[in-house]
């Protein structure tokens, strides 16, 4: 605490003394009083020597700083108080340079280490050379309002960060100034400049839609005028390019202490995408019920035009559809066009200078004219367009699923410019719907076509459909039916027990056993059976039904088709009867063949015994003779052995003829190559005589023997015959004949006279006596015998003097 000022002694009398000593009293009860004060003061108070010690401090100053008592501080430095020590050379300079200081704010440090904020009030006491002896003053925490101010500094910069973040405008309308705020979303929302903006609140309401104008303003002036804190309406705004927005806006209302209305603030969000999209989303909703309703084409392509209109007034639309060839573009729909102008352009020749529509349909791509006046795509057409206020034109093809333009969709616009936006939406809206609609019109047209040809298919094939429901046994079936039921028609069966009296009695049981399977199995009902005509006669019919179920898997319903197969199944019947007989004779046939075998085996060696014998007597003969056989005895027995050895020949020449196309042995890969040659190496040709190849021979799948029978005969009757063997020669070749290779075995002998070529096939037939060429004439009947029954042909290629050419052809597999 502060020391009182106290004055130098004087010698007075008795009196002087008694009142200093009055005076003294008085100062101390004073003093006394201050320091009272000043310790109970709920002010913060100080004092503090100018090296920054405390001299004394009360216990406001004390709470202030978290303390129990002063008495807990006054040794503490001053500086270390100050939550920046650089704070404390702050103050003290102003003290030092004003003397005193008044509301300065500081931030202290308090003992639990939390900060306050302090206004200091300070002075500096001087001594009578002017040296700072002190310094008192008084602290006030400032900490509620330092925070306050904090929050407000943070809210009003969280509001201009919002106001730059969000889409939507934010608006702030004073009352009392008569001012309305906005934020700079609105130059972006609507595109008026913000410096030219009214500062009232007209530069709301006038440019609220005039329609909507009565409606708002009464809407938001019941919630200043009444209780409301919140406001919200919807409505039309106008933008700088004379569009309007949709806008839902939405506020809340500051009242004063009274309830009165002092300030809105808001915000303007631009609903004119969801609206657009709603109202987009409803059109097609309602078009593509109209063309779910099988509504008829033009009327509901002109609907679509309406509706398109109803969205963008200033605009007319139209629809033009290609014709079948594809060459023009037909009136479709275009309800706001005048009927000349549609007329006019009916039968357009779509090209690349079509105008807008037929060089969009040309092209397969939107095509923009922004100026008819101008553009010569319009240079043909633009008399049709101009005197008639079309001024733009912009042409989008309709494409279908797979690609094909079915027409054009048109929109006319009153002023040159391109498409916006909003143009844009419609058209991709609009010609999806007009496709979807076109389309259904096109198939709903087809399977019109498509039921008229089956109907006329039926009827002329004598076809019968059916539908029968399983549940309540009706059933339904047309004319052609009644006729294959040999009824008249009109006497439809219309429950399936009609049907089943009509079924041959031995057939009803089968058919009966069928219906059932496909209620309970689901199975497809195909079957064969017999009715009886009412005047008696007795026919066969197919049937062939499907089950139709629910997602359950219960039967809804049967549909199918039934036809008259009575001349199939007679002639199967006569066909069956023909293979049986057939199966009888081949049963024959197969045993005769047999006995044959037998036969032919033991006629073979019943004969080739004394065959053997012969020959072995004239050999005995010769032998035991010796030189006292004459030489013409000697060539008589030379004679006999010979015929002997061609008779021996002869009979296995029979009986490979005999067994050819009848004993078959397994398939398997033949190469021909090698074949040949081991055909060669077996017959041995005289010297000088060669066998060839024409380039490779093929591997095919065939009955090896038979094969080498075939090639064996041949060659072998080209050396057998060939008048200069030393210089002859055979050539063996193959090609390609498809499913079969074609082998031809040439020679360069005499060759054969053409009106011989049939006579060396036939058996036992040569063209040479015995004599003079050993053979048995069986050779070439058993090569063609072999060819044919292996699946083959075979032709001689042949004259006098230039060889003979045997071709054969032999499947591949």
């Amino acid at each position: 605490m502060t020391e009182p000022l106290r004055t130098a002694p004087t010698d007075t009398g008795p009196a002087t003394e008694r009142a200093r000593a009055e005076a003294e009293l008085a100062l101390r009860a004073s003093e006394e009083r201050l320091a009272s004060f000043y310790a109970g003061c709920p002010v913060a108070l100080f004092t503090t020597t100018p090296e920054g010690r405390f001299l004394d401090a009360n216990r406001a100053f004390a709470r202030l700083l978290g303390y129990a008592d002063h008495t807990q501080f006054l040794d503490l430095p001053v500086p270390s108080f100050y939550a920046d020590p650089r704070k404390r050379q702050e103050v003290m300079g102003l003290l030092d340079r004003m003397g005193a200081i008044y509301g300065h704010e500081i931030e202290f440090v308090r003992l639990d280490g939390t900060h306050v904020w302090v206004s200091i009030t300070a002075r500096a006491i001087r001594d009578a050379s002017g040296r700072v002896v002190r310094y008192e003053g008084a602290l006030e925490d400032v900490t509620p309002r330092r925070k306050a101010q904090e929050m407000m500094r943070l809210s009003d910069q969280r509001f201009h960060l919002l106001a730059r973040a969000t889409n939507d405008t934010l608006w702030d309308w004073d009352f009392a100034a008569g001012t309305v705020w906005w934020n700079e979303n609105f130059e972006r929302m609507f595109g008026y400049p913000l410096d030219e903006i009214e500062p009232g609140p007209e530069s709301w309401t006038g440019r609220i839609h005039p329609d909507d104008i009565e409606r708002v303003s009464r809407s938001i002036h019941d919630a200043i005028d009444g209780t409301a804190a919140t406001w919200s309406d919807e409505y039309r705004f106008r933008r700088a390019d004379g569009e309007y927005a949709y806008i839902y806006d939405r506020g809340c209302v500051l009242r004063d202490e009274g309830g009165k209305a002092i300030r809105m603030l808001g915000s303007m969000m631009d609903a004119t995408e969801p609206r657009r999209q709603q109202i987009l989303l409803g059109w097609q909703r309602k078009v593509l019920e109209k063309i779910a309703l099988h509504g008829d084409l033009e009327e509901t392509l002109n609907a679509l035009c309406r509706d398109a209109e109803e969205q963008l007034p200033s605009r007319r639309f139209s629809v033009l559809l290609a014709s079948d060839d594809g060459r023009r573009l037909l009136h479709g729909a275009a309800p706001s066009l005048p009927a000349s102008y549609n007329k006019a352009v009916h039968g357009l020749l779509i090209g690349p200078r079509a105008g807008s529509c037929g060089t969009a349909a040309h092209r397969g791509a939107p095509v923009i004219v922004k100026d008819i006046a101008a553009d010569p795509l319009w240079q043909d057409f633009r008399q049709l367009a101009l005197p008639i206020g079309l001024r733009a034109c912009w042409s989008t093809p309709i494409v279908s699923s797979t690609g094909e333009v079915l027409g054009t969709w048109a929109v006319y616009a009153t002023e040159p410019g391109a498409p916006t936006p909003a143009d844009e939406e419609v058209v991709r809206v609009a010609t999806r719907l007009a496709a979807v609609a076109i389309e259904r019109d096109r198939a709903e047209r087809a399977l019109e076509e498509k039921e008229e040809r089956l109907r006329a298919a039926l009827d002329a094939s004598a076809t019968g459909t059916f539908r029968w429901d399983p549940v309540t046994s009706s059933l339904e079936w047309d004319e052609n039916l009644d006729r294959l039921f040999g009824l008249p028609p009109g006497r439809t069966a219309h429950h399936i027990d009609d049907f089943t009296a009509l079924v041959h009695p031995e057939d009803r049981e089968r058919v009966f056993a069928a219906l059932e399977r496909c209620v309970r199995e689901g199975a497809d009902f195909d079957l064969e059976f017999r009715v009886v005509w009412p005047d008696g006669s007795v026919h066969w019919l197919l049937d062939r039904g499907r089950m139709i179920r629910d997602e359950g898997g219960r039967p809804l319903y049967m549909t199918g088709a039934c036809t008259d197969v009575t001349v199939r199944m007679n002639a199967e019947a006569a066909l069956q009867k023909r293979a049986d007989e057939l199966a009888r004779l081949t049963d024959a046939l197969q045993r005769m063949n047999r006995e044959l075998d037998q036969f032919a085996y033991i006629t073979s060696h019943d004969l080739k015994a004394p065959l053997r014998g012969i020959a072995s007597l004239s050999q005995w003969i010769e032998e035991d003779a010796g030189e006292h056989l004459s030489e013409e005895s000697k060539r008589n027995l030379e004679l006999l052995r010979s015929r002997v050895s061609r008779m021996d020949s002869l009979i296995d020449a029979i009986l490979q003829y005999s067994r050819a196309g009848r004993v078959r042995t397994p398939t398997e890969v033949v190469a021909v190559g090698p074949l040949v040659e081991e055909v060669v190496d077996l017959l041995s040709p005289p010297e000088g005589f060669r066998v060839e190849a024409a380039g490779p021979l093929p591997s095919i799948m065939a009955e090896r023997t038979l094969l080498q029978q075939v090639f064996m005969n041949l060659i072998s009757n080209a050396i057998k015959h060939h008048n200069d063997k030393p210089r002859g020669r055979v050539v063996v070749s193959a090609e390609d004949a498809g499913s079969h290779v074609r082998f031809t075995v040439a020679d360069n002998g005499p060759g054969i006279a053409p009106r011989f070529h049939e006579k060396v096939f036939v058996i036992f037939q040569t063209l040479q006596g015995r004599e003079k060429v050993e053979g048995t004439g069986i050779g070439l009947a058993l090569v063609k015998k072999i060819v044919e029954s292996s699946g083959g042909t075979i032709a001689l290629d042949s004259d006098v003097g230039r060889g003979a050419a045997f071709s054969f052809t032999w499947p591949k597999a």
